[in-house]
């Protein structure tokens, strides 16, 4: 029975989580708004991919959320953290995303306090929607910029 378990795992489970991946991405797809291309958009926790499904610019030439909101990645950067995050939102962001209580045990917490500073001053949430971090569920939220509508 169990040497069954692999070809189980992709003919039936695997297909199911990947078609709920897809819908889960196209919905948050949607409710980016389509001035990322220009207005920039910063993925501060979250699938990285939003950037290439929506065509976004970037605002860090880290690309990888991970590099900024995770601990473990901290002396990774070649600068503190708190230098590259304050480097990303000085050049304003039309669209920011971050994931709520994310399940992750390496969050920088000074780090995302530091940007929910910042976005409860100038940005306010357009969109709350589901996320799943390999089994975990969590929650999205995209950002807007107050002066954007």
């Amino acid at each position: 029975m169990l040497l069954l378990w692999p070809l189980a795992h992709t003919q039936i489970f695997m297909p199911r989580s990947g078609a709920m991946d897809r819908a889960i991405a196209a919905q948050v797809r949607a409710a980016i708004p389509a001035d990322v291309r220009t207005r920039c958009l910063f993925v501060f926790e979250g699938p990285v991919a939003y950037y290439q499904l929506t065509d976004a610019r970037r605002v860090t030439r880290f690309p990888f959320s991970a590099h900024i909101s995770s601990r473990r990645e901290a002396a990774a950067l070649g600068e503190p953290p708190r230098v590259a995050l304050d480097a990303a939102m000085a050049r304003h962001p039309g669209t920011v995303i971050t994931v709520t209580a994310p399940a992750r045990p390496d969050r920088n917490a000074e780090m995302e306090a530091r940007l929910l500073g910042i976005l409860h001053q100038g940005y306010r949430p357009i969109a709350r929607l589901p996320h799943r971090f390999f089994t975990v569920d969590e929650t999205l939220v995209i950002w807007r910029r107050n002066d954007l509508r």
